[in-house]
């Protein structure tokens, strides 16, 4: 175990000239604009938004912001075979988190004005797991109309069903909104006020984030997702969202100064950056190694504790304000290398 205090302006040439061999996808937290289109693929990749349930019809940038497309032409009745439960009326795509340290969602979300009257439902959701990785509840926060005649802010409670946060809704507006683990708890907000609080059932962090929308188009319908609308007319739409955020509540961010881009760990920062690049290691304890490595291009594969391929790579330590650490004795990022 090795404390980083301070890796600044240290070049970290280690197995300079090797080629490594490592998976394409990178595991990172979030933080979209929606500035360029979401990587899209169609299976559990790093790095890429996936498909959860059933994919929407579109999940795309524009202007800035992230809009999920809901279309008549995926209602429960013309999905292929086996798809036509209401299980995939929700239909979305996921985004994997990494390292365990994810503990915060938000994101803000566009409530237009006819949404108060039309079937609409669209949701940010994650996977919260435990010690040992299992999931004890989905947290979710997000607008639903289900009937075309009950507008609201609602979250889910595992125990009870979907509650109304009873926010004020403004049409034409934007909304933040977020859920976080808090201690035994995991706590809804919108625009930072708390709305609700339920039991996080001994979760710990969020495995994953997921963007999801409701499709309303079932004959099958009423059921507890709310009632039909077969109307061609109303029954496709879109959802916009921005700003999606991922972070933790206890430090233990890496950060790519030269990207933006955010790791729960740091093998991963390592992986995703380019020769040059400055990586900060925030506060906290971090367990790393690197899996599946080969040298020289046919040397391997071996497991390191960290692997470093990159020239004029800089890893800094940060202390616990998150400032440049200048002694050890101010060291807050503690490293086991686990080889």
């Amino acid at each position: 175990m090795k404390r980083i205090f301070l890796w600044k302006h240290l070049l970290l040439l280690l197995f300079i000239g090797f080629v490594s061999e490592k998976s394409t996808g990178q595991c990172r937290l979030l933080n979209e604009t929606f500035n360029v289109n979401p990587v899209l693929s169609s299976t559990n990749v790093d790095g890429t938004w996936y498909p959860d349930r059933y994919p929407p019809a579109g999940f795309s940038a524009d202007a800035g912001r992230l809009k999920i497309s809901i279309s008549a032409a995926d209602g429960a009745q013309l999905r292929p075979g086996g798809f036509g439960s209401a299980f995939y009326n929700t239909q979305g795509r996921k985004f994997n988190q990494c390292g365990g340290c994810v503990t915060v969602m938000k994101g803000d979300l566009w409530i237009p004005a006819d949404w108060a009257t039309k079937h609409r439902r669209t949701d940010m959701w994650a996977t919260a797991r435990n010690a040992i990785n299992a999931i004890p509840v989905y947290p979710i926060i997000g607008f639903r109309n289900p009937d075309g005649a009950s507008p609201g802010i609602y979250y889910w409670d595992p125990s009870v069903g979907w509650i109304n946060s009873l926010a004020p809704v403004v049409y034409d507006t934007w909304y933040n909104l977020e859920f976080r683990i808090v201690g035994p708890n995991i706590v809804y907000y919108v625009n930072s006020s708390i709305v609700g609080t339920i039991s996080s059932n001994s979760s710990t962090y969020f495995g994953d984030i997921i963007m999801q929308a409701y499709n309303f188009n079932d004959a099958a319908m009423p059921d507890l997702h709310g009632t039909p609308d077969l109307n061609p007319l109303t029954n496709s739409y879109d959802a916009y969202w921005d700003n999606l955020v991922t972070t933790g509540t206890g430090g233990k961010v890496v950060t790519n100064t030269n990207t933006g881009q955010a790791f729960c760990s740091i093998q991963p920062a390592i992986d995703a950056a380019s020769p040059g690049d400055h990586i900060k290691v925030g506060p906290g304890n971090y367990f790393e190694s690197a899996s599946n490595r080969s040298v020289f291009g046919v040397n391997g594969p071996h497991k390191f504790g960290l692997f470093i391929d990159k020239d004029n790579l800089t890893i800094e330590g940060l202390d616990a304000s998150n400032n440049t650490v200048t002694s050890a004795a101010n060291s807050a990022a503690v490293v086991t290398t686990n080889a």
